[in-house]
């Protein structure tokens, strides 16, 4: 007898139950009250609602992109002790098909199908703090860059510039994620052999990723400047910050260690070593 192949993760033979099974996960994740930060969030993006943008209504020093998401979600679901859980998970189930999606370009068969079942109940049941949490939900669309980012497609040049726009999305969350699309382009200049033919010049596909980041910066700065908070955003994000950051000690190195890898990290760590 000859080994069967796993299907193919977007095959209908596995994407039918998967999303058969999400309005359950959606409904257990529902119930997970949300943390001090994502409440913080969700008082910003109400007062949002009510014509008082982020930083001129409230003050905050992370970038935007977190509370226009919660802004988001209570103007699609209202005012509700679970509308960001929801929201959130929304966002996660896209995240996981292009997780998905990007494992099956890369060639692996099981992978994807894998990912696909496993992700959603790890995340909804690793807690109040991990779990919506804004470094995730901008992991999650570094995922989706690089599912756009693979080589091969038909319309290669808008795929690699909604790569580099999804690590804009992922910059308006974290602005030290702006390192990712200098990773993009730094695999384009290293001379790797690669599975799916590139249809554009390596040089093409890194302008691309730098246009498509640059494009959704500046249209998040213009969306501000309409609003007319920008001055705001940037004495709260960048001056009130670096006041504040700049200039004291350092954590004890020995203690970042073990906070990080052993008392949070520690199944990561595990899992990541035996990969």
């Amino acid at each position: 007898m000859g080994t069967e192949t796993p299907p193919h993760a977007l095959n209908p033979k596995v994407i039918l139950p998967w999303l058969a099974i999400l309005p359950i996960f959606a409904l257990i994740y529902m119930t997970v009250p949300p943390s001090p930060d994502q409440s913080q969030f969700d008082w910003m993006a109400f007062i949002a609602t009510q014509a008082k943008p982020v930083y001129s209504g409230s003050f905050d020093m992370n970038w935007p992109g977190a509370m226009w998401l919660h802004e988001a979600g209570l103007r699609l679901f209202g005012v509700h002790a679970w509308t960001w859980r929801l929201t959130d998970f929304l966002l996660m189930a896209g995240f996981t098909l292009g997780g998905a999606v990007f494992l099956s370009r890369a060639g692996w068969r099981l992978a994807p199908a894998l990912f696909l079942f496993m992700y959603p109940p790890l995340y909804i049941t690793s807690g109040t703090w991990l779990a919506g949490q804004r470094d995730i939900i901008a992991t999650g669309f570094l995922i989706l860059a690089c599912a756009t980012a693979m080589p091969g497609r038909r319309n290669e040049w808008l795929s690699v510039f909604v790569a580099g726009a999804c690590v804009s999305a992922a910059v308006l969350i974290r602005p030290t994620f702006l390192s990712y699309i200098a990773g993009l382009i730094l695999l384009e200049a290293l001379p790797l052999k690669i599975q799916q033919k590139r249809r554009l010049s390596r040089g093409r596909r890194a302008l691309g990723f730098g246009l498509g980041c640059a494009t959704g910066l500046i249209a998040a700065a213009l969306a501000a400047f309409y609003m007319g908070n920008l001055d705001d955003w940037y004495q709260q994000s960048f001056e009130f910050a670096f006041s504040i950051y700049v200039g004291s000690a350092p954590q004890d190195w020995r203690f970042t260690l073990e906070t990080l890898f052993v008392r949070s990290w520690h199944w990561i760590t595990l899992l990541g070593a035996i990969g």
